[in-house]
């Protein structure tokens, strides 16, 4: 975003994710960025490392981290990554994880839509922000992230409806009735015979092949959209929350879109671009297509 809350300076960067920075490649690695023209390092802070136990927090490799890189003369852009969240959250709230998320990573997603979540989660990035402060000015943007590979995005390589637990089933039921209390309103929008907003339910998209998940859509239609726009209102009621936190601590805030058009509901899932783009809480915008693996699966 060109506008007078960006920094003006041209942005190159690179992210190492905090599982990386062990490598003894490292420090190599970063000599050498200078070179290449990268004036700025992204990094992520994963929850479940920095809150090992409740209101137990250790930031000393995040600060690490920042000493490294503002060293060589380096900008930060840390992301601070909801996603991986700490045991004690799943086990204090069982129900607060992401229905079948480990089918594919093995890794427990806590719910969006969840009540706890948004609590949980101001609280975590508020410490980061403590822990960040004596690199204030070396910090050119914070970002948060909750769901995979660290991307606003909704399906990533499972395309699969994102969330659809008890949580979302509630909030679900709010977002219709809300718009329109009649039950018969929405079967005939959807030509859908559900006895009450309790049986319309976030319905599970199928992950493959491609092919069925286009008869699918067929076949729903305007349900599966419908499912879209409440899904992209649960990420954008996040995403405000989080960088409306981020900037009244006096920084930017970047959020990454990510391979916008490489899954099959592309239009839908990157339209969130452009409900989020000129939110005044959205400062930096870094957008990727991962056109080159369209590529390759068309070859």
């Amino acid at each position: 975003m060109n506008d007078e809350r960006t920094t003006g300076q041209e942005i190159v960067y690179v992210t190492l994710w905090e599982n990386e920075w062990d490598s003894g490649d490292v420090a190599q690695f970063l000599d050498n960025l200078t070179e290449a023209g990268v004036n700025t390092v992204a990094f992520d802070i994963r929850w479940g490392l920095h809150e090992p136990s409740e209101n137990t927090f250790d930031f000393s490799s995040t600060q690490d981290i920042c000493r490294r890189v503002t060293e060589r003369g380096f900008r930060l852009m840390p992301l601070v990554s909801i996603y991986y969240g700490p045991g004690w959250i799943f086990e204090k709230y069982p129900d607060i994880v992401e229905l079948d998320s480990k089918q594919w990573s093995g890794q427990k997603n806590m719910s969006c839509a969840h009540p706890r979540s948004m609590p949980l989660a101001l609280s975590f990035i508020g410490k980061c922000l403590e822990a960040l402060d004596p690199y204030r000015d070396q910090i050119t943007a914070i970002s948060v992230s909750w769901n995979n590979e660290h991307e606003t995005k909704f399906t990533q390589t499972h395309d699969r409806f994102r969330p659809y637990e008890p949580a979302a089933n509630t909030k679900f039921e709010q977002y219709l009735s809300e718009r329109n209390g009649s039950i018969e309103y929405w079967n005939k929008r959807w030509s859908k015979k559900f006895k009450s907003f309790g049986d319309a339910k976030p319905k599970l998209v199928n992950g493959a092949p491609t092919k069925d998940q286009i008869q699918q859509a067929r076949i729903d239609g305007q349900y599966i959209f419908d499912l879209y726009a409440f899904r992209r209102e649960l990420l954008i009621e996040c995403y405000t929350a989080c960088c409306r936190l981020i900037q009244s601590s006096g920084y930017q805030t970047w959020l990454h879109f990510g391979e916008m058009f490489s899954c099959v509901d592309a239009i839908y899932q990157g339209d969130i671009v452009f409900h989020m783009i000129d939110k005044e809480w959205l400062d930096i915008v870094v957008i990727d297509s991962n056109m080159s693996k369209l590529a390759c699966l068309s070859g």
